[in-house]
């Protein structure tokens, strides 16, 4: 037939075609659950009759909550316990907001109704609450729980949600992201508190945030930060920190006093100002507080030499051994300009001391090559962020490179939970300028070794669970094929039965019941 003389770049979830009039499955979490739905335009879970809660998961059972029978936590339940909130407004609500399908989800359909990743940098707050709807550890009884977890869509709050929707009439200027960020951490603590004993009875120490946009727990609300375990990418530890962000509406110390349009409607009151609720406390407590990986999707680690068919891989262990193309590499805003605050000016330096150097390789933007290049490297290159966390030691562990840490006074995913001086180096901001000849001094011998340490670990790097257990397609018309990957089989044979290697959930897992006090270890 004819084809239309225009078409649209059909961004909203759910849509295609030329003029986007053709419909496929849209986002909701855990596709409700074989119980509901998803509205058409994503998001939100129509559920069936007996079925309730965000993902449809569950229902009454002898006039009591319960899951539904095909849960996992029914057959094979798991400690540490977690009881997740119901916060509609604070997640599913914030994802119908979203417009953009490759924003704020792991994952998404194609017209064909296959599974396919977004490569955006803040998707696990969504992966991580979908997968904990649907986990082991789940309970439905706040009595049973060890943990309680408080999902908040807060990445996908500062972008795109408040970008989009603006700012209400009433208000004159627009407030920081994250203090409108922390402003909704607030109303869902209230009402949690309202309608659950669960936080005046622990005093919230039991519970467990996310902040996983740049400068993680660092504009969480005091209330919070002060006795909750708080998840971030951003492990930075120093007692009064200030906002390192260079965007001005990601400055987190700014003390905004007007009233904000809330998600759902409504007004978020400021009372005596965003400062006085952030209050003063550090980023991140060690051994409270916990920093997790970044969400990395299939294609970012592909051509890891750990996923590859047997007969790639080096005979008798001789991997770790195995010489490598560059020596140190590094690919990302090289800050040519960008002011000496981004990065905390460690980008510019690196630039300037060994932008063409022999056996260096600094690529001003990660291009198609990535993924490859990681593998062709001995050692790469973990510089702060432009404006907080940088997710580049799990691309570096995941290829088998070997992290050289230039963050003076920040901790690194699961840091304290593994031992970083098996697998990486760190280096002193100071001695940035001297890399090239303390890389070169490390001996082959010490280079195997580290190299050795990352392929023992490189799984808990990576969110296996989120994507290989396939409890997010309920129904059989949701395609399972680019799950049948070559390099996601390979990862299933390496984290699946008999071996069973821990992924990044697995560790999250047992880091949290790590910090239960010892008199809950015990069988409840």
């Amino acid at each position: 037939g004819e084809q239309p003389a225009h078409s649209c770049d059909c961004a909203y979830d759910g849509m295609h075609g030329p003029l986007c009039e053709l419909r496929h499955e849209s986002f909701c979490l855990n596709q409700c659950s074989g119980h509901g739905t998803c509205d058409l335009n994503g998001g939100h879970c129509h559920c069936d009759a007996g079925f309730f809660g965000v993902d449809c998961s569950m229902t009454l059972r002898r006039g009591r909550v319960a899951l539904h029978a095909s849960h996992a936590a029914l057959t094979a339940p798991r400690r540490p316990y977690v009881y997740v909130y119901e916060l509609p407004e604070h997640t599913s609500l914030v994802l119908q907001l979203r417009a953009s399908s490759g924003m704020c989800t792991h994952r998404r359909f194609n017209e064909a109704n296959e599974t396919s990743w977004n490569n955006y940098a803040y998707t696990i707050d969504v992966a991580l609450h979908e997968w904990l709807l649907r986990s082991r550890h789940r309970v439905v009884d706040g009595a049973a729980a060890d943990l309680f977890y408080v999902p908040l869509y807060l990445s996908c709050v500062i972008l795109p949600v408040y970008d989009y929707i603006g700012p209400a009439p009433y208000m004159r200027g627009f407030p920081m992201r994250p203090v409108t960020a922390s402003r909704m951490t607030l109303d869902a603590l209230a009402h949690l508190k309202a309608t659950h004993p669960h936080w005046n009875a622990s005093g919230g120490a039991d519970h467990v945030f996310l902040f996983s946009h740049d400068e993680g727990g660092c504009w969480a609300p005091a209330e919070i930060a002060r006795v909750a375990i708080v998840l971030s990418h951003w492990g930075r530890t120093d007692a009064r920190p200030h906002s390192s962000s260079r965007y001005m509406a990601d400055n987190w110390e700014a003390d905004w006093r007007q009233d904000t349009r809330a998600i759902a409607g409504g007004v978020w009151r400021f009372g005596g100002g965003s400062r006085a609720f952030i209050g003063e406390h550090p980023c991140h407590v060690a051994g409270k507080d916990l920093v997790v990986p970044v969400f990395s999707p299939p294609a970012a680690w592909e051509h890891s030499p750990y996923l590859q068919p047997p007969e790639r891989q080096p005979a008798g262990g001789a991997a770790a051994h195995a010489p490598r193309r560059n020596l140190a590499y590094f690919s990302g805003n090289l800050a040519a300009r960008e002011p000496r605050k981004y990065s905390r000016g460690i980008r510019h330096r690196l630039r300037e001391a060994f932008l063409g150097k022999p056996g260096w390789m600094l690529v001003g933007h990660r291009g198609s090559r990535y993924s490859q290049d990681l593998s062709e490297s001995d050692f790469c290159l973990v510089p702060p962020g432009g404006d907080g966390w940088s997710s580049r030691v799990g691309d570096a562990v995941r290829h088998g490179c070997i992290p050289v840490i230039l963050m003076d006074g920040v901790l690194m995913p699961f840091e304290g939970e593994l031992d970083y001086s098996a697998f990486a180096l760190r280096v002193r901001e100071a001695d940035v300028e001297k890399l090239d000849a303390i890389l070169r001094a490390v001996p082959p011998s010490r280079r195997a070794e580290l190299r050795a340490a990352t392929a023992r670990v490189w799984p808990r790097f990576v969110y296996a669970q989120a994507i290989l257990d396939e409890g997010y397609l309920p129904r059989a018309e949701l395609s399972r094929a680019s799950l049948r990957t070559q390099p996601l089989q390979r990862l299933r044979a390496i984290v699946g039965k008999p071996r069973e290697a821990a992924d990044a959930l697995d560790t999250i897992m047992m880091a949290l019941y790590r910090r239960l006090p010892l008199s809950q270890h015990t069988v409840k």
